[in-house]
């Protein structure tokens, strides 16, 4: 499954990709809005990038594993697969995913490029 991250807000409006049934493994879901909190390094991340994509491999038991794949121009970076519980995924998937020095690399990574 993939979520797109493109826009600014603290909820998301998800959108099933034509013909996919709303289960978590099995559909692909484009965010509307950015779904994180603004700050830094996470905020200033989903701003800063072209794109930022969650990966989410498998969810079960309250868990979820998942990564971040971040795209700037031609570069673009990738985390590792990490297991996030789905109470705080729920809260902020990109925070849930990605971790806070991770996401400070990618932002350094950004503007060292730019």
């Amino acid at each position: 499954m993939i979520i797109l991250i493109t826009a600014l807000l603290t909820f998301a409006e998800i959108n099933p990709a034509p013909g996919a049934e709303a289960g978590i493994d099995q559909t692909e879901l484009q965010l509307q809005k950015r779904y994180t909190q603004p700050g830094y390094p996470f905020g200033n991340l989903a701003i800063k990038a072209d794109q930022v994509t969650l990966r989410i491999t498998d969810s079960q038991g309250g868990r979820i594993h998942c990564g971040v794949d971040v795209t700037f121009g031609s570069h673009s970076w990738s985390s590792d697969i990490i297991e996030a519980q789905q109470d705080d995924f729920n809260r902020d998937p990109l925070r849930a995913c990605l971790p806070r020095d991770t996401a400070k690399k990618f932002l350094k990574a950004l503007y060292q490029v730019h």
